[in-house]
């Protein structure tokens, strides 16, 4: 009976706690990395997202201004192209979406402004709710462009 008493081949509670201590720092710190990295990512994706709608945006706006035959500044948030007689494309900015002919086209943007420089000479900035702003210059070659809102 005396040789089962001094048998050492088991775990004493405090290695056991100790163990498990041990193994749970290194789970949480693990996991800790985990959600640091995934609320990154998601960071990034929403910034990327951002960034290239405002990119697709002017894009189309860019376009748009090459295929006018008039550009007309209806206001500081709004910009309209006459491409034909019976077509004309307008954008604006209607509670934080940059709407395409009445369309919401882009969602999350902050400001779009349209700023006439000179009489053939525009400058479009859209910033996003993220705070990035993108700008663009578009120089008219040919047409009109009009200051006034027109009735169409």
């Amino acid at each position: 009976m005396k040789k089962r008493l001094n048998n050492e081949h088991g775990l004493t509670l405090a290695e056991l706690l100790a163990t498990l201590v041990i193994g749970s720092l290194i789970i949480i710190l693990i996991m800790s990395a985990f959600i640091f990295v995934q609320k990154q990512f998601t960071t990034q994706k929403g910034s990327l997202q951002e960034n290239t709608d405002i990119s697709i945006a002017l894009k189309s706006i860019t376009r748009d201004a090459r295929a006018a035959d008039v550009i007309t500044i209806v206001d500081a948030q709004t910009i309209a192209f006459e491409l034909s007689p019976d077509e004309t494309v307008t954008y604006t900015l209607t509670d934080g979406i940059l709407t395409k002919n009445d369309s919401n086209y882009i969602y999350d943007i902050d400001t779009f402004l349209v700023e006439k420089e000179t009489s053939s000479k525009f400058k479009i900035t859209i910033k996003g709710n993220s705070g990035k702003e993108t700008s663009t210059q578009i120089v008219q070659r040919g047409g009109e462009s009009n200051e006034q809102k027109d009735e169409y």
